[in-house]
């Protein structure tokens, strides 16, 4: 496992060989590998890191808890002051105030010149961002997982490129794969469930959780599709308005669930107002909303454009997380793009073809005449293959776009 997520764990070794001046934050959806992470640096450093989770404190006060795991530490260091300790703090959001604690700690190490390294990791997403903004500003850095690419999947558990569009890069439900069922219960129940219960609805104010349940269920379900905000209200009962499905959707994307895309126009207005393109943000939650065999999933010559396409809309917002990127996808009448990339100061429209041979592809030509800087792009069918696509970084065959 130790190539798994090999880019953070190469980052936060090089900065755990620094010297001390932020805190590290390893963030990202829930069952991505982000305790496994840190027992990779432990088996790199054995003697630097002590990992401890918040959830291990039991009936102590955890204030008094974290207290003494830092004073433990900064013992270590006034007994060995020519090794740097390495303090990780595991599921940090099962403690309350998290943020203004460790600040406070922090701050004091920084007055005494008795700094040492400290690494924070938690389940919630939303949780850890409050705690950053709100207490920590100035004082993190941040490293971003998310869920597992095919190589990583492949390489972990032997899936093929089909076996990743339908089974998708949770690595916890790898090896269940072969008894659908029993995968499919562990993704819902493990999985989902958790997520939504204790990173979304405990963290934020949700008045109608019912609804959000029915927003990320009917995000996924309609993956890669454009539907209008009024559309899903009339899908669901309970319902609220236009801005709570929308902030909903906001969450979700937090927490790394599901997203809604805003259409693509110079106006940041009309971009904020569109309908947005729903993408379930990792392979598997688009396959259980659908509620398929496998067999019956991958021979469904109707369904696979819009799996494969939400899959590469998954690929490309990860993608964006981590670069600074931003993607939205494009439509004027029946002219379509599947989606616009701005990276690196470049405008990329990008349509994706699953199928044998290429349709016509009046959607990037159009694109290009109402903006004639932009770079297009072609996935899947004659253009770059699906394989590339999935099994190699999104820098690498972006490049390519002319």
């Amino acid at each position: 496992m130790k190539n798994i997520h090999r880019k953070q764990y190469d980052t936060l070794l090089k900065r755990l060989g620094e010297t001390p001046r932020y805190i590290q934050v390893i963030e990202g959806p829930r069952q991505v590998g982000k305790t496994t992470l840190l027992l990779q640096l432990k088996k790199s450093l054995p003697s630097r890191i002590t990992i401890v989770s918040a959830e291990d404190a039991g009936s102590i006060h955890p204030h008094l808890w974290l207290a003494t795991q830092w004073n433990l530490v900064r013992k270590h260091l006034e007994e060995k002051p020519d090794t740097i300790p390495v303090l990780c703090i595991d599921e940090i959001q099962k403690m309350p105030d998290w943020s203004a604690q460790i600040k406070t700690l922090w701050d004091e190490n920084r007055r005494l010149n008795n700094q040492f390294h400290v690494v924070v990791s938690g389940s919630s997403a939303l949780h850890l961002r409050m705690g950053l903004s709100e207490s920590l500003a100035g004082r993190f850095e941040k490293h971003l997982m998310q869920h597992w690419e095919w190589p990583e999947m492949q390489a972990a558990f032997g899936f093929t490129l089909n076996q990743y569009l339908c089974f998708g890069g949770y690595p916890g439900a790898g090896a269940l794969i072969s008894d659908e069922e029993r995968w499919k219960s562990y993704v819902r129940q493990s999985l989902v469930e958790a997520a939504l219960e204790k990173d979304v609805l405990s963290m934020s104010r949700i008045e109608k959780p019912a609804l959000m349940r029915s927003v990320f269920w009917h995000a996924c379900e309609m993956g890669g599709q454009i539907v209008s905000f009024n559309k899903m209200l009339g899908t669901m009962q309970d319902a609220g308005n236009t801005t709570t499905i929308a902030h909903y959707l906001n969450l979700l994307s937090i927490a790394g669930l599901a997203v809604g895309l805003s259409k693509w126009t110079q106006s940041e207005l009309r971009q904020r107002g569109s309908s947005p393109k729903l993408i379930a943000l990792d392979p598997s939650l688009y396959f259980v909303a659908k509620n398929l065999t496998s067999k019956e999933f991958l021979s469904h010559d109707i369904l696979r454009g819009r799996y494969v396409e939400n899959a590469v809309g998954a690929l490309l917002w990860r993608f964006a997380q981590q670069t600074g990127a931003t993607l939205f996808y494009w439509n004027e009448g029946a002219k379509e793009v599947d989606f616009v990339l701005e990276y690196a100061r470049t405008i990329i429209a990008i349509e994706v073809k699953s199928g044998e041979k290429a349709r016509k592809v009046s959607g990037l030509t159009e694109f290009k005449k109402r903006f004639p800087k932009s770079k297009l792009l072609l996935l899947g069918a004659e253009g770059v293959p699906l394989e590339t696509v999935f099994g190699s970084p999104p820098s690498d065959w972006l490049r390519i776009a002319q």
